[in-house]
């Protein structure tokens, strides 16, 4: 049975090498330039055009180039000083009043009393223009200016 493998892997050893020989035969061969022929050939005998065919294949991902020098950034401008935003007053002192809170399957909502009227809101709802309900629980309804800080508006006593 050892001798069996022996001779197979003298086999496979062998026929590696010629693959091998084969491979650097055909990689190191200098080949002739083909001849392109027109298909319309006239009667007049033209010398034939020669294309040389190139072995060396195109960069797959293109030429390496050098690093390119960092782009100029344009100077930073300083920003005036902003103001502070002007704090709203207590929500009480606008008016309004928290009525009632209703809780149901698909949300909470808030009855709110003012002299203009009174509305029912939910989270996400405009209290006035650039008033937005943030939450409303059992307690209280909180809503907040853009970007400035919540004001609770909680059962009157």
């Amino acid at each position: 049975m050892r001798l069996l493998a022996y001779i197979v892997l003298l086999i496979a050893l062998a026929s590696a090498g010629w693959a091998a020989q084969q491979f650097w035969d055909e990689w190191t061969v200098e080949r002739e330039p083909q001849v392109r022929r027109s298909a319309t050939q006239t009667g007049e005998a033209q010398p034939p055009e020669r294309q040389v065919v190139s072995r060396q294949w195109p960069a797959v991902f293109g030429e390496p180039q050098p690093p390119a020098p960092p782009e100029p950034q344009p100077p930073k401008q300083e920003e005036e000083p902003q103001p502070p935003p002007q704090a709203m007053p207590p929500l009480d002192s606008m008016g309004y009043k928290l009525t009632g809170v209703i809780e149901m399957n698909d949300g909470v909502w808030a009855m709110i009393s003012h002299p203009s009227g009174e509305q029912i809101l939910r989270q996400g709802d405009e209290l006035t223009e650039g008033l937005v309900v943030t939450r409303i629980s059992k307690t209280g309804l909180w809503a907040a200016p853009d970007g400035g800080e919540e004001m609770m508006l909680g059962f009157p006593e």
